[in-house]
């Protein structure tokens, strides 16, 4: 099917930037968004954009096959073979096999809007839980193998899960704020019901077009409009009223606003379901936080060690080093000293040498304890 724009402009009874928003060959900057009009729920759901009248739903472009297992982010115009349109029709046609008291009746139980519009949230809302179970199954275990062993490889993996989880995130509380600001609006879920409004609408064009018909045959002068007032004052009031704003309100008050529990219940089934996929998310994000630091404390505490280990070394190498300074002293070639002909005098010399480099270690190491140089060396060192 090929329209002109303005053509859709009055059948949808939408403005031109309604119909340039959902075109799927403009990019948007808010690639999820509901929009309530008086004839039309338009819907951008990533790769799905749509408009669901009263009794069609015009799909503009659908999610790729060849991306099933995917985020919905690449789109094609859709087919009567795409698995998306066939969820709709699977979903819409059992409706239109019954007669119309069978078919009004299944109607005020779920509308064909609501049904098509069902059919959208739960497509993008597995999308994202499908989504969402990927990541938690590829970072949990990411995780708990670097508690245990920090490697490269474990790194990368969370790396990329931590990306990935950023992403769908923003993408899960986009969808929430919008499911949220309908079912906080009374007024927005009562428009929603198009079939509704349009059968009110049909029945009160209907009760006054017999009203004229009877006002003509009974030969008044001032037959009624078609909002039950005589053309005089209906002219009044219009020179009285801004544009359009008549119009809504007319509509408005023929939907009964408590009358939106199917609506509510559909908006608030998909909202909770989006708030537990956030929570799943903010969960993974925490452990991804806790085993940070722990990796963190980790990291810290074996430099601690090479520190210790360093000061222990260096240590050891101060007092060697008095050895081997006492040892190039006595081998300088210089004239021969008295002590070096008797035997006595080198041993006494060799032990005092050594027994001088411990009691440096010693007495460093000492120091060090008194000192509490040492005290975040673990027990285990």
């Amino acid at each position: 099917m090929t329209k002109e724009k303005q053509e859709l402009m009055e059948e949808w009874d939408v403005n031109g930037r309604d119909i340039r928003i959902i075109d799927p060959l403009v990019p948007v900057p808010y690639p999820i968004d509901i929009m309530v009009r008086d004839k039309a729920i338009l819907l951008i759901l990533e790769a799905i954009r749509m408009a669901i009248l009263k009794d069609q739903a015009v799909i503009l472009s659908a999610p790729d096959p060849a991306d099933y297992e995917g985020p919905l982010t690449r789109w094609v115009f859709p087919t009567d073979d795409n698995y998306f349109v066939e969820d709709i029709v699977e979903r819409v046609k059992g409706v239109h096999e019954y007669d119309n008291k069978e078919r009004e009746k299944l109607e005020r139980r779920l509308p064909f809007e609501f049904k098509v519009l069902e059919v959208a949230l739960e497509e993008i809302v597995n999308e994202m839980s499908t989504e969402v179970s990927e990541l938690v199954d590829r970072g949990i275990p990411a995780l708990d193998a670097l508690v245990s062993r920090v490697s490269r490889r474990e790194l990368e993996t969370v790396r990329d899960v931590k990306s990935s989880m950023q992403g769908i995130l923003q993408r899960a509380q986009r969808l929430q704020a919008e499911l949220e600001l309908l079912l906080d609006d009374d007024e927005d879920m009562a428009d929603m019901y198009l079939t509704r409004r349009a059968a009110a609408e049909e029945r009160r064009n209907d009760f006054y077009e017999a009203a004229r018909q009877s006002a003509a045959e009974q030969g008044l002068d001032h037959p009624l409009d078609e909002h039950g007032r005589s053309a005089s004052d209906s002219s009044l009031a219009s020179n009285n009223t801004p544009k359009g704003f008549s119009h809504r309100v007319e509509v408005k008050s023929h939907v009964d606003p408590r009358s939106i529990e199917e609506c509510e219940n559909l908006l608030e089934t998909y909202f909770l379901q989006v708030d537990f996929l956030i929570s799943r998310l903010n969960l993974l994000k925490e452990a991804i936080e806790d085993t940070e630091r722990l990796i963190d404390i980790e990291l810290d505490q074996r430099r601690n060690q090479i520190v210790a280990m360093n000061l222990i070394v260096t240590v050891f190498a101060a007092g060697f080093g008095l050895i081997a300074a006492v040892a190039g002293i006595c081998g300088m070639n210089l004239a021969p000293l008295p002590i070096q002909d008797t035997e006595a005098v080198f041993v006494a010399v060799t032990a005092g040498s050594c027994t001088a480099g411990v009691l440096v270690i010693i007495g460093v190491l000492a120091w060090a304890k008194y000192r509490r140089v040492l005290d975040f060396i673990p027990q285990e060192l």
